[in-house]
């Protein structure tokens, strides 16, 4: 099996905009299975993308990610880890997010990154 990424806004951004370490971390993904909350698309596609190469570049990137939707699993599991640790819903959602693919949560967000929610697996690559 593959291991599964789900990934957080601020990584992405970071990949946009060319940090290294997102960059570094990027290079080592090939064959892993990459995903993205509805919340994350949403975030990174009003993001202030200054120019169209930007946002053309935001899309492509978001094209080679599965997107999670805000399904009624999503919701339940966001709902509890609200209620358990007082995230930001956004935040809530996209940890949800990861927990029901199981994927291991990919967020340079300290807060988010020490949750430790059962079934919540995160990563700060920064």
């Amino acid at each position: 099996m593959r291991t599964r990424y789900l990934l957080d806004s601020n990584f992405i951004i970071s990949y946009l905009q060319g940090a290294r370490w997102a960059l570094v971390f990027a290079g080592g993904l090939t064959g892993a299975e990459l995903y993205a909350s509805v919340i994350t698309e949403m975030e990174i596609l009003s993001y202030h993308l200054v120019t169209v190469e930007q946002e053309r570049g935001a899309r492509l990137f978001l094209d080679q990610v599965t997107i999670v939707p805000l399904d009624e699993k999503v919701k339940s599991v966001a709902i509890a880890l609200r209620r358990g640790t007082r995230l930001k819903l956004p935040d809530a959602v996209v940890a949800a997010a990861a927990v029901v693919v199981d994927a291991v949560l990919v967020t340079s967000d300290r807060r988010l990154a020490e949750q430790g929610w059962p079934g919540l697996r995160t990563l700060n690559p920064s």
